[in-house]
């Protein structure tokens, strides 16, 4: 392991060929804004867009608030263990190694790991073996909020041809041992989530749903001056404390005033555009995920935000009624899509609107350079418009001890820099 902050000065150097790279495939294609770029390379010391330094997380021990572990073998022991898989079973590894000298990992997580995997060890079940696909125990997952000091935890089981009286054994004793035994009492959870994880759905079928076991549906976390409910499916940054410098990022980015609309564009549970709601007129929000718009709607009412509505539906698909219903002419969006990126169409609706100004965020150079997908091509029948281009890109260092961070970019219509095109 290595210091925290030389990390940041690592995380530069990558970033800065990485922003080279993400340029060099928009001229690629678009070889008439090269000259552009080349002016912005005299400007900012070789880089054709301004590159900001990183933005570092004040806490970088024990950051993260959600973990997934799987449960495997230990590659020298042999042992049952829960932690994290060496490398990708794609690419051969079947082995989980421990998690218990990982900096990153909160030591209520880790307490909690122990616990259940000594429990999976005792266990009359065995654990879900990748190779021969047989098996039961499958996943760990935990939720922390620091705020509340609350611990959520989900159980994944691969049911195989168990009946149901033998399942509802397995979610008995589970509920038991964490409500009752002197090691599950200790660990002190607040939400015991089970989910049946069979290893093959049909086609179109869903997967089967989260049952609480234990305790309540939700965990309370603290983020500004705002308080979110968190669901076991609820997406949510990995690291609170990071939280505020990424969005205070997106806040300045945007330059966000009380005349101005923010579309929340694959808003999730809406903490992007809740925290932000009080730096603008109002956030309109689109999310896939119903789950999701529940959350969102559920936390901007338990906030008394008032200027914040979601909307259920494909980005694509919507998002053009939603530039529609906003009530103030100055629109900002901001994008947090998949990594896939976004979907053309998305891209056209962004193109043909009144749309100055894109906050896109992205956690990886390969989504980054594949998720633009339409915004930054020449304008033609089917892009109207100026294309919108990469001026600024600020880091923010929200995962601290590895080789990731979290790009936050402002596009700006390219007429709007140099003049009709």
């Amino acid at each position: 392991m290595f210091n925290f902050f030389p990390q940041l000065e690592l995380k530069m150097s990558d970033m800065r060929k990485q922003v080279v790279e993400m340029i060099h495939s928009i001229e690629r294609y678009q070889p008439a804004l090269k000259p552009w770029f080349d002016r912005q390379r005299e400007i900012n010391n070789g880089l054709p867009v301004q590159l900001d330094q990183i933005r570092p997380c004040k806490r970088p021990e024990g950051y993260r608030n959600k973990c997934e572990f799987s449960i495997g073998l230990h590659p020298q022991t042999k042992e049952k263990t829960v932690g994290f898989r060496y490398g990708k079973y794609s690419e051969g590894s079947v082995y989980i190694g421990p998690v218990y000298n990982l900096i990153h990992i909160h030591d209520r997580m880790k307490a909690v790991v122990h616990v259940f995997e000594n429990y999976v060890r005792g266990s009359r079940f065995d654990i879900f073996d990748v190779v021969t696909q047989g098996g039961h125990w499958k996943l760990l997952m935990c939720r922390y909020s620091d705020s509340s000091d609350e611990l959520m935890i989900k159980i994944g089981f691969d049911p195989q041809d168990l009946p149901e009286e033998e399942l509802n054994k397995v979610r008995e004793e589970l509920k038991d041992f964490f409500e009752n035994s002197d090691e599950g009492k200790e660990i002190r959870c607040a939400s015991v989530n089970f989910q049946l994880m069979p290893r093959r759905l049909a086609p179109g079928t869903k997967a089967p749903p989260v049952e609480l076991l234990s305790g309540r549906p939700t965990i309370s976390q603290a983020l500004f001056s705002l308080n979110f409910n968190i669901s076991p499916v609820s997406f949510f940054q990995v690291n609170t404390e990071a939280c505020h410098t990424l969005y205070d990022t997106v806040a300045e980015l945007a330059e966000l005033g009380p005349d101005t609309t923010l579309l929340d564009i694959c808003s999730g549970v809406g903490t992007i555009g809740l925290c932000l709601a009080s730096r603008c007129g109002e956030v309109l929000g689109v999310e896939s995920n119903e789950d999701a718009v529940a959350d969102a709607k559920l936390n901007a009412s338990s906030n008394s935000l008032s200027n914040c509505t979601f909307y259920h539906g494909k980005a694509e698909d919507i998002t053009s009624a939603l530039i529609g219903k906003a009530r103030f002419d100055s629109l900002v969006a901001v994008l947090d899509p998949p990594r896939a990126g976004i979907h053309q169409r998305l891209a056209t609706t962004l193109r043909a609107s009144n749309l100055e100004r894109i906050v896109y965020l992205a956690c990886d150079t390969k989504s980054v350079l594949s998720g633009f997908n339409g915004l930054t091509f020449a304008p033609s029948k089917k892009f109207a418009k100026a294309p919108f281009l990469p001026v600024r890109v600020v880091p923010v260092d929200m995962f601290p001890y590895t080789r990731g961070v979290e790009w936050v970019i402002l596009m700006q219509r390219w007429d709007t820099l140099v003049g009709d095109i």
